[in-house]
């Protein structure tokens, strides 16, 4: 009887699979090469901040030595 019960899922559970449409393979994605597309401006603000903390040690340096 639990053989049956079993078989009778596994009928069920391919028919239900056979129904479903079947899916569209998806294309790989290609390696994005190059610069992005978008303008980043949090990468040219810390940018600047990191020359700005540079030359500001210079100048450190140039008036307290």
């Amino acid at each position: 009887m639990a053989k049956d019960n079993l078989t009778n899922a596994l009928t069920g559970l391919n028919q239900v699979e056979k129904k479903r449409s079947p899916q569209k393979h998806q294309k790989k994605r290609r390696a994005k090469r190059g610069r992005p597309k978008a303008f980043d401006p949090f990468y040219m603000f810390c940018s600047i901040l990191v020359l700005l903390a540079i030359g500001l040690q210079f100048v450190a340096i140039a008036l307290y030595s």
